[in-house]
């Protein structure tokens, strides 16, 4: 789980090194963590096969969808004020 928060983090640092309209660490930067992050916890839910407790499996997923979410209105955001 670290390890997809670092590369997450990874990610957001090359969108800020390499994108001209994206500056600072910023919605773009969020954006790449939240996805990373949820894309890594809903193949760990889905691939282990040491499976959580079904409370537990359950919270996690409704974190992989409120991650989404959240990572959705960014982009609607960012497209939004590329457009303004």
């Amino acid at each position: 789980i670290l390890g997809a928060l670092l590369v997450g983090i990874g990610n957001a640092l090359l969108i800020e090194r390499f994108s001209t309209r994206i500056r600072g660490f910023g919605l773009g930067g969020a954006m790449s963590i939240n996805l990373t992050f949820s894309v890594v916890l809903a193949v760990w839910l889905i691939g282990s096969p040491a499976a959580p407790p079904v409370r537990g499996a359950v919270l996690l997923w409704v974190l992989v969808l409120v991650l989404v979410g959240i990572s959705g209105f960014e982009v609607f955001s960012i497209a939004r004020s590329k457009s303004a």
